[in-house]
């Protein structure tokens, strides 16, 4: 396994989240808007809330997670419902990589 970039996002969840983008876009950039898997953490200044996987998009992953209304047993992330700003941490793994 070769981790081939990192990328740092801040996300503001006042009532809905909104990320920032490492160029200060309003957007995920690539490659984190692949397909491709990714390690993520999401954490404040002092705790990290989450470690998740994923090979969706993260603006996939993230979305269905904040708009989980537990109709199908899946309530979202815990920590949605924080006030603030908080890091999103997402590296990007190559599999081609492996042997």
């Amino acid at each position: 396994m070769i981790i081939s970039s990192t990328q740092k996002y801040q996300l503001s969840i006042p009532d809905k989240y909104q990320v920032v983008g490492p160029s200060g876009l309003l957007h995920f950039e690539k490659p984190a808007t692949g397909k491709s898997p990714k390690i993520y953490t999401v954490s404040d200044n002092t705790h990290f809330f989450y470690v998740g996987s994923t090979f969706q998009p993260m603006g996939a992953r993230l979305r269905g997670a904040f708009y989980a209304d537990g109709k199908n047993g899946y309530h979202g992330y815990p920590w949605r419902h924080h006030k603030g700003c908080l890091n999103l941490n997402i590296w990007i793994i190559d599999l081609q990589g492996m042997t």
